[in-house]
Order: structure tokens, then C-alpha cells, then sequence
């Protein structure tokens, strides 16, 4: 939950708040330069062994059908977390664990400042304490490279984690809205309220969301390339269970 605090005259009142108690959360990044670098290099060194690219990423009805008619000039394979080990350090097995952690940790923190909690004593010392014990974990690492005409279809990954995420290496140069990202949530867009949220992502953007966010990316025209990294993770804690309610209040 995302809050602003705000001053307001004494005569009115206090302690304002500015908050979206409906969610839901993303996180974004420019990611550092060095990293940056060492995840390109894995990426196209990884792009010329074909003969680990197996399998289909794009899953659900029709998924065969989908990935190869909207991936057509492009390509998407997943990279086994044994070849990033042996071959860059893990440099993207790595990274994804860090912003994995660091946006569990934020949306843990926020709690923090929910009203809805404030009954709840010690609630800092307690979110403190469980994020010291949390371990990310990786469902899925992929490439994306997306030429002329490529998109993605509407889809989300609920299924298969808890986070979802893009670490945008390469993109385009297109007139507006070609290749925009567009997260969509269910509403009716009413006054007040905006379900679809999209962005012209550049090199070095990072996102991580949850993952029963429904997603799409358009199509662009032209030369040039949209090369990214897609994961799935989720965060654990050390001894394998979560906190409840419950346990927010026996500190």
C-alpha cells in the first residue's frame, strides 16, 4: 500500500494520510550499470547455444498456438538455472533474488502504516523480525526477443508464483504506444480509479508485480529489438512458514 502523509491546518485536522488501500503494489528501478552489463552478456551468449533452447514458455489454452504466432521474427526460451551457474556466476539467478527480496521486503513494510493494523501492537518489531527470515526463492528465468510485429498476448502468471517481474536490456526506437507494456486489473475505470496502467519501457527498467496481474505488450514496427529478462519467484521464510494474523500480536 502506498501512503503519502500530509500536513493539514490544526484547525482542521491531523495525522492525514494519502493511500491506496486496494493495491496493488509494483516496484520499480533503473537497474546499476554494471549489473546491467553482465546480464546483457549472459543474455546474448545464451542466444547463440541453441541447442539449449527447449521447450514452450507461454502456457494455458492454446499455448503452442499463441507463442508461435504472436513471437513470430522474435524468440522465447527459458534459460536453465545450470548454464547461468556455470557460465556467468548465476549473475541472473542473482539478481532476480535480490529484487525479489527487496519488493517482498517493501510490501512487508508498508504494513507499518495500514490503519487497519494499528491495533495490533509491537507491528514494526514484527515485520522486522519476519523479513529477517525471508528467502527468495526462483520459479522461472526467461528471454524475451521481440522484433516487428511480435506482442504478447493478454495473460498473467498466477499459476506458477507469487511475484512476477521484466528486466528490460534492449528496446526500439517506435512512435508511441508501439511496444508499450499495459498492466491491467478488474474494475470498471470509473472516476477515480484507472484498471490499466502502461509504460514505454527503456533499457535498464526493472518491474516486479504480483503475478495475477494481467499483462499485454503491442506490437512495434520497424528494425531493431525488445530483449528482456521475464521471471517468476516467491519468498519464503526459513523455517517454510508464513506469518499469519495471528501470530502479528504474540510478540
Amino acid at each position: 500500500m502506498i501512503t503519502q502523509f500530509v500536513e493539514l491546518d490544526e484547525q482542521l485536522g491531523s495525522k492525514g494520510r494519502y493511500f491506496n488501500p486496494f493495491g496493488p503494489p509494483m516496484f520499480h528501478f533503473k537497474l546499476n550499470q554494471q549489473v546491467f552489463n553482465l546480464v546483457y552478456d549472459c543474455v546474448r551468449d545464451f542466444q547463440k547455444h541453441d541447442e539449449f533452447k527447449t521447450g514452450h514458455i507461454i502456457q494455458g489454452t492454446n499455448a503452442e498456438e499463441n507463442e508461435h504466432n504472436s513471437i513470430v521474427n522474435g524468440e522465447i526460451f527459458g534459460i536453465p538455472p545450470k548454464w547461468q551457474f556455470e557460465n556467468h556466476n548465476g549473475i541472473l539467478a542473482n539478481c532476480v533474488k535480490e529484487v525479489t527480496h527487496q519488493y517482498a521486503c517493501l510490501c512487508a513494510r508498508a504494513s507499518k502504516d495500514d490503519i487497519a493494523l494499528r491495533e495490533y501492537d509491537h507491528i514494526g518489531e514484527k515485520v522486522e523480525e519476519d523479513i529477517h527470515a525471508f528467502v527468495p526463492e526462483i520459479e522461472t528465468i526467461w528471454y524475451v526477443s521481440l522484433k516487428e510485429g511480435d506482442f504478447h498476448i493478454i495473460h498473467d502468471h498466477a499459476s506458477n508464483s507469487t511475484f512476477s517481474g521484466a528486466i528490460y536490456l534492449q528496446t526500439p526506437e517506435a512512435p508511441y504506444p508501439q511496444g508499450k507494456i499495459n498492466w491491467i486489473v478488474s474494475g470498471n475505470g470509473g472516476g477515480m480509479y484507472n484498471n490499466v496502467y502502461g509504460i514505454v519501457p527503456i533499457a535498464g527498467d526493472v518491474f516486479i508485480w504480483p503475478s495475477w496481474i494481467s499483462h499485454t505488450v503491442y506490437p512495434f514496427r520497424g528494425d531493431g529489438e525488445r530483449l528482456m529478462i521475464s521471471f517468476n519467484s516467491r519468498v519464503k521464510v526459513k523455517n517454510g512458514v508464513l506469518p499469519t494474523m495471528d501470530d502479528i500480536n504474540d510478540k
